[in-house]
């Protein structure tokens, strides 16, 4: 089957996304026209920032880290505290 990605809505945190995609016929009626499913799907999405004082090179390296051990907007400000508090040591 096709799906169709028809398009993407933003409103605050939320990311709606429409899709469209044809279904096989099944005959409960005279009609001879395809089926379609609509399907929207939902995400919520949060966001976080902050800033270390550090090369270019030592900030990438570190936001691979957090990537590799999917650290969570809602922690990064705890996990920046304990590195800043690290570098400081």
């Amino acid at each position: 089957m096709n799906r169709i990605h028809a398009g993407t809505a933003i409103e605050g945190n939320i990311r709606l996304e429409y899709f469209l995609e044809e279904q096989p016929s099944v005959q409960k009626s005279d009609s001879t026209a395809p089926n379609y499913l609509i399907s929207i799907e939902k995400t919520e999405f949060e966001t976080a920032s902050a800033s270390i004082p550090c090369e270019k090179n030592s900030a990438l390296k570190f936001l691979e880290k957090l990537r590799r051990n999917s650290v969570f907007p809602s922690t990064l400000s705890e996990i920046i505290e304990d590195y800043k508090f690290s570098q400081t040591s």
